[in-house]
């Protein structure tokens, strides 16, 4: 029988976080310490930042307590902590830069990489994560690499991002809610994931 919502969502908490913990090894084993190592100087211009990054603070929070006490407004709390960003940013101007491409850098090869790896990872167990091996679970469906990816990358973690988590609801609404247990994914990919697969009906089989 189709696999229920609680098995499927410890399978895939199982799934996230073998990926997640393989790809912030190999971030902040290798890919990190490379990014590092090809900007001169980096060590000192993010002190510097975090110098001039701190003294922004502090006047912040000074600007932040004349807007709590109502002596600026809204707009002009908005203007005045826009102008003094900008001041500290004109003070160090290389070291905010490094500082903003190292977040975008990071951003990119976490999401980007733990993406690109549960999509690896899938294809390499051919739909059968450990996950789901340690639930009792057995994917069916296409192997193909294509139809893995399109499933377990784009029907899964790119539709719960474009959707602003909305669809994780619906996926467990799915599940719990309609009779053959099949989420967006499953129906458009024609696949299954099967609870006790030994045991299957035969009109499940059509479904």
């Amino acid at each position: 029988m189709n696999a229920g919502a609680l098995k499927r969502t410890i399978s895939f908490i199982l799934d996230f976080l073998i990926v997640a913990t393989a790809i912030i090894i190999l971030h902040y084993a290798i890919a990190r310490p490379i990014y590092i190592s090809r900007i001169d100087d980096f060590d000192a211009l993010m002190d510097e930042f975090e110098t001039v990054h701190g003294q922004y603070l502090e006047e912040f929070e000074v600007l932040r307590d004349r807007y709590d006490s109502e002596e600026i407004s809204g707009p002009e709390f908005i203007d005045e902590r826009d102008q003094l960003l900008q001041y500290y940013r004109n003070i160090a101007p290389e070291a905010y830069q490094v500082r903003d491409n190292f977040i975008f850098f990071e951003s990119v090869m976490l999401i980007g990489g733990f993406l690109v790896l549960i999509g690896v990872y899938n294809v390499v167990l051919k739909g059968q994560t450990f996950g789901r091996q340690l639930l009792g679970l057995e994917y069916r469906g296409s192997p193909a690499p294509l139809n893995l990816i399109v499933r377990e990358v784009f029907l899964k973690y790119f539709y719960w991002i474009f959707t602003l988590g909305f669809g994780i609801f619906v996926d467990v609404y799915m599940i719990i809610l309609t009779r053959n247990k099949k989420t967006l994914r499953d129906i458009l990919t024609k696949s299954r994931i099967l609870s006790d697969a030994d045991v299957v009906d035969p009109l499940q089989e059509r479904i």
